[in-house]
């Protein structure tokens, strides 16, 4: 469950800032991505780490917006 609530955290994130075109750090919002691995002895699921999506962002000119 552990594992299931962070991937739905990151993919809360990746809706709440689908529109951001500035991070505080200067740079366009990035999507993260919850990346899981097989727990020991059939235990299920456990998130191994949180990561950046490093894909070119999509630039789109939208006078209209």
């Amino acid at each position: 469950m552990a594992a299931e609530r962070l991937r739905l955290d990151a993919i809360s994130s990746n809706l709440a800032n689908g529109n951001t075109t500035r991070t505080a750090e200067g740079g366009p919002y990035k999507r993260l991505m919850a990346v899981v691995e097989s727990a020991p002895d059939g235990q299920g699921v456990r998130v191994a780490r949180i990561v950046q999506d490093e894909s070119p962002p999509l630039l789109a000119h939208n006078p209209g917006h």
